[in-house]
């Protein structure tokens, strides 16, 4: 290896360091990203909210107020409650036959 940096660029570079490439320059191409706003409406404080987001139509997506800090459930653009662990009702209990 030569002692030399400005020999040592040569080397590592090849004699045309502006043509040299360690990718396809075809390979890169600038990339746009469409994103689309969702208002809804929180289903505890009734705050209108725009979220933002990569798909057209949220057909499912946990979301969280930003003014109550409650979680919500957003579905085919519509925000629902998220029923908590108490709340939901429990089935029956079957009586074993013995």
């Amino acid at each position: 290896m030569p002692n030399n940096p400005s020999v040592f660029l040569t080397f590592w570079l090849g004699p045309h360091p502006k043509i040299c490439y360690s990718y396809s320059p075809m390979a890169l191409r600038q990339v746009k990203l469409e994103f689309h706003d969702h208002p809804v409406t929180c289903p505890y404080c009734r705050t209108n909210l725009v979220f933002t987001s990569l798909m057209e139509r949220i057909l499912a997506a946990r979301r969280t107020c930003t003014v109550c800090r409650k979680e919500m459930l957003i579905e085919d653009g519509k925000a629902i409650r998220i029923p908590t662990e108490g709340k939901i009702k429990k089935p029956a209990k079957r009586e074993s036959s013995r």
